[in-house]
């Protein structure tokens, strides 16, 4: 590589990856959230027209409905299609490599696709950590199945290219990868991916911007130029 290049800031190396970066939106709701927040905007435009009182009936009941439906769902959806550090689904849309969680060193995924972020249960007895009962139970979509996690890691501490991070993490007893960075705590740390190059950028909590390079996850023929 060009020594002049590795001299260049950050920012404007960060720049000459553009066309390689790995976007996804920062997704707040599942699909049926979505599907319903749609539906009441197209209701919007068909009730325009409509009689006042019967436009505002409506708007009662459909409230009514939504309420019941919060009432009624106690458990949260989640999504991982990453569980086996030996089978990564989209390898190249993911990085991945070690950093160090407390004082372990341990290889972490950074998968967008992830809905949260996850921990393996065998790593939380590793780092002495206790489990809290989350809120509501977290209903996880895997390549497995479904499986149901309601423990919590607070405030994790984590090293990534020398600058300190903190992560709330799920507890799964069914991973075969000991932690996966998901969507929020990437979304929260303006993440971009380069996973061509087996490389991310962060925002760490200082407001420093860094360079995390990971390793390969395929065979290196197996990504695109």
């Amino acid at each position: 590589m060009d020594p002049e290049h590795n001299m260049m800031p950050l920012m404007d190396r960060w720049k000459d990856y553009d066309h390689l970066a790995f976007e996804e939106r920062c997704y707040e709701y599942d699909n049926a959230e979505c599907y319903q927040n749609n539906n009441i905007e197209e209701q919007g435009d068909n009730e325009s027209n409509q009689n006042p009182q019967r436009r505002k009936r409506k708007r009662k009941a459909h409230k009514k409905a939504a309420l019941g439906n919060k009432v009624q769902r106690n458990y949260i959806n989640g999504r991982l299609n990453n569980v086996d550090m030996n089978n990564i689904q989209g390898a190249t849309k993911v990085v991945g490599g070690y950093i160090q969680v407390d004082l372990v060193l341990v290889f972490a995924l950074f998968d967008r696709s992830a809905s949260h972020s996850f921990i393996f249960a065998n790593l939380v007895k590793t780092i002495e950590r206790v489990k809290c009962p989350t809120r509501k139970p977290l209903l996880v979509q895997t390549p497995m199945g479904e499986i149901q996690a309601d423990q919590v890691c607070s405030n994790i501490n984590l090293v990534i290219s020398k600058e300190n991070f903190t992560v709330n993490l799920i507890v799964l007893e069914s991973l075969n990868i000991p932690l996966v960075l998901g969507n929020g705590w990437l979304c929260a740390h303006k993440e971009v991916i380069y996973a061509t190059l087996w490389k991310i950028f962060l925002t760490a909590p200082s407001g420093k911007r860094i360079e995390y390079q990971g390793g390969p996850l395929l065979p290196e023929e197996a990504y695109p130029c």
